[in-house]
């Protein structure tokens, strides 16, 4: 853990320099333009951390861990790229109890955009890192769980679902949508009705109804 952050932001992080002074961790007060270089964004609020990257699980791991549960849920990218996107899934994950997000391409869930974007999610998602997206959901759902997809056109209203149980919410990139090999995964799909009048919803959104939907049936 390193701390690089600008003169006028240096009296909101005293308790820090002394947790690092006492870590002997480094901590500096440094000018924009050093800043701007450590973070490489002009968009850095003042501070920047440097910190390990978040260390990937795997499914096996991840599945063992959550089997005492009675109700369980896993997200999972196929071609979602765009890492504004992901940092936006991530920080709507973490708000809503989701305690991992898997991925084939799963360095893009830890990239330094993605990170910014997901405003402190990252440090409470795991992030499970898969090679073949069958043999993942098989394995999930020989472990009991149920693989829902979602789709723009068809499929039951994520309003008339039942949520509950151990579930995985399948998403794919909004241009393409989720691949031929996905959809004949799934045990169910599922779809956010709407007007009609625009093609479908930013990938971002649409988690964020749907699982906005789980959890308010799942608390109620």
């Amino acid at each position: 853990l390193r701390a690089f952050y600008l003169k006028a932001h240096a009296k909101h992080f005293v308790d820090l320099q002394k947790f690092l002074a006492k870590a002997k961790k480094v901590y500096r007060v440094v000018e924009n333009p050093d800043l701007e270089k450590l973070s490489q964004s002009k968009h850095h609020e003042g501070v920047c951390f440097i910190v390990n990257p978040p260390k990937s699980t795997s499914l096996s791991d991840w599945i063992d861990s959550e089997k005492k549960k009675t109700d369980s849920v896993l997200l999972v990218l196929e071609n979602i790229g765009n890492p504004h996107n992901i940092g936006a899934i991530i920080r709507i994950a973490a708000h809503f109890g989701v305690s991992a997000i898997a991925s084939m391409d799963v360095k893009s869930l830890s990239s330094g955009a993605a990170i910014r974007t997901a405003e402190g999610g990252a440090e409470v998602i795991q992030n499970i890192s898969i090679q073949d997206l069958k043999a993942s959901m098989l394995s999930l759902k020989k472990n009991g769980y149920k693989v829902l997809t979602t789709s723009s056109h068809q499929g039951s209203s994520v309003y008339k679902h039942i949520f509950g149980g151990k579930t995985v919410l399948l998403f794919g990139e909004e241009g393409d949508g989720l691949s031929k090999e996905a959809f004949g995964l799934q045990d169910e799909r599922i779809m956010i009705p709407g007007s009609g009048k625009v093609e479908s919803l930013n990938v971002s959104t649409a988690i964020a109804i749907i699982l906005s939907e789980r959890y308010r049936q799942i608390k109620r």
